[in-house]
C-alpha cells in the first residue's frame, strides 16, 4: 500500500487527518474528546504548533496546524501514540488505534488554505452530524466565530488576522461569512495550492517510486472521477496503483468493505496477467 508523502517544511500550514484503525469509534464518549484535545494542547505546547482549526468525528479527526519548525512527523507521533495508550489502557485493550500513517498536507496560505477553513468546519453538517457548523461542539468554529469560548491552544487571533488581510474586514466577521457562503471541496494528495507552489514545494523532493507518479504533479483525479458507476476492478486497480489511493479510502467512497475493493483489485490483476500469458 502507498505510503503518505511527506513534505516538511518551516512555518508550513499543514491539514491532518487520521481515523480509527477499523473505522470504529475513535471517540466513544466526551471523556474521550475531552482527553484528546488535552493530548493536542500538550503536543502544541510541546512542539511550538500553532493550531489555527480542529474537527473530532467519530471515527476520525481533521486539524490544521502551522509548524514553526519542521516537525510534523515528530508532533503526530506524540499526539496518536499518547492518545492511542490512553485509549487503550481507558478500554482494557490492546492493538492499533489508529490506521496505516497520518495524512498530512502541506497547504498553501490562500486562497487554499480559506477553503480549508471551510472545510473542516462544514465537515459534521456534510456528515449529518449537525444542521449548522457553529452547533457542532467538537470543533473550533464555534470559538472562531467568537460564539464560544476557545480553548488555549486554539491560536484564534492568527485565524482572524488572515481573513481581515485578505478581506479588509474584521477578520471574525470575515471567518464566519466565508465560512458559511459555500460547500467545501475534498482535500486529498500531498500539497495543496497552484501550480507554483506546489512547483515550489515539491522542487527539492527525492523522487521515490514508491508513490503514485500522479502525485508528483499539480494533484490527481478525485475518486469520483476515478470510480465508475459498477466499481469495476480495473477502475480499483487504476486508482490504487496510478494514483496512490488507498482501498480504504476507496471502500469509504464506494460504500463497501475493504475486502471487496482487495478481492476485485486482485481479480482483475489475475485477469489481466491470463491475457499476457
Amino acid at each position: 500500500m502507498t505510503r503518505p508523502l511527506r513534505l516538511l517544511v518551516e512555518n508550513g500550514h499543514y491539514h491532518v487527518t487520521s481515523r480509527s484503525w477499523d473505522r470504529s469509534a475513535l471517540f466513544p464518549t466526551d471523556a474521550h474528546r475531552d482527553q484528546f484535545l488535552d493530548t493536542v494542547a500538550l503536543t502544541v505546547a510541546r512542539c511550538d504548533w500553532r493550531c489555527l482549526a480542529y474537527c473530532l468525528m467519530d471515527n476520525h479527526f481533521h486539524l490544521l496546524v502551522r509548524t514553526p519548525h519542521a516537525n510534523l512527523p515528530r508532533g503526530m507521533q506524540r499526539l496518536n501514540s499518547s492518545y492511542a495508550q490512553w485509549f487503550n489502557r481507558r478500554r482494557g485493550r490492546r492493538g492499533p488505534v489508529f490506521e496505516d500513517r497520518y495524512y498530512g498536507g502541506l497547504v498553501q496560505r490562500e486562497p487554499h488554505l480559506l477553503e480549508l477553513y471551510r472545510y473542516i468546519a462544514l465537515n459534521p453538517v456534510r456528515a449529518g452530524r449537525c444542521s449548522a457548523a457553529h452547533r457542532y461542539p467538537w470543533s473550533s468554529h464555534a470559538a472562531t466565530a467568537g460564539i464560544a469560548p476557545a480553548p488555549p491552544f486554539l491560536a484564534v487571533a492568527e485565524v482572524h488576522d488572515l481573513f481581515a488581510d485578505v478581506t479588509g474586514m474584521d477578520g471574525r466577521s470575515a471567518y464566519w461569512t466565508f465560512v458559511e457562503a459555500d460547500e467545501p471541496a475534498p482535500y486529498d494528495g500531498p500539497v495543496h495550492g497552484d501550480a507554483e507552489f506546489i512547483r515550489d514545494a515539491m522542487q527539492d523532493v527525492t523522487r521515490d517510486p514508491e508513490h503514485a507518479r500522479r502525485d508528483w504533479t499539480t494533484g490527481r483525479p478525485a475518486l469520483g472521477e476515478l470510480i465508475d458507476e459498477a466499481v469495476s476492478g480495473s477502475a480499483l486497480s487504476d486508482a490504487w496503483r496510478r494514483h496512490g489511493y488507498t482501498m480504504a479510502s476507496m471502500a469509504e467512497h464506494a460504500g463497501c468493505h475493504v475486502s471487496t475493493i482487495s478481492r476485485r483489485i486482485a481479480a482483475h490483476e489475475r485477469a489481466m496477467l491470463d491475457c499476457k500469458i
